[in-house]
């Protein structure tokens, strides 16, 4: 197969052809089923989009203030000069 390296490396046309593999499969299993009720992801993707990408809990003082909240990343952060 030929591609344009200078876009794709081989992880992603591996994973592109993955996901039009399960979508090949879930219609020639049920051709009545509609696009968007096809799960072309794997359960490894899956795990990475919901819960590894949204693992967003940061730990802050509750009895904090906005205020105080900025004047601590100022604090962490006075010597970047945007």
């Amino acid at each position: 197969m030929e591609y344009n390296t200078d876009i794709y490396d081989e992880f992603w046309i591996t994973a592109i052809f993955s996901h039009l593999e399960n979508l090949l499969t879930a219609v020639f299993k049920d051709t009545a089923v509609t696009i968007d009720a096809i799960d072309y992801l794997a359960e490894t993707e899956k795990e990475l989009l919901l819960n590894t990408f949204n693992e967003t809990e940061i730990y802050f003082p509750k009895e904090a203030t906005i205020v105080d909240l900025l004047e601590l990343q100022a604090d962490k952060t006075q010597t970047i000069v945007l």
